[in-house]
């Protein structure tokens, strides 16, 4: 996988990132600094310098790779933890 160039946070609107931990942080303070609702939420697709899909970040500031799985680096750099793993059911 290439490294990540944009993350969009609309249709129309993209701003550069160097990884998807990075994309996650802006789409958050993005969502928040707009007053974005979970279900105006648009954005999210992460792209690399060709274009190419490379990941999307959620609403909720969770990473996915193109396969949609969560991205368990990003996870551990933000600190998410699945409801199993906050319950130790792993």
């Amino acid at each position: 996988m290439k490294a990540p160039a944009r993350v969009y946070l609309g249709p129309r609107v993209s701003v550069p990132c160097s990884s998807l931990v990075e994309a996650s942080t802006i789409c958050r303070a993005y969502i928040v600094e707009e007053g974005i609702g979970s279900s105006r939420w648009r954005g999210g697709a992460v792209v690399d310098a060709d274009g190419a899909h490379v990941g999307r970040i959620s609403y909720n500031g969770r990473a996915w790779s193109p396969d949609d799985r969560p991205d368990r680096t990003v996870d551990e750099a933000l600190g998410w933890r699945s409801p199993v793993d906050r319950a130790g059911l792993q």
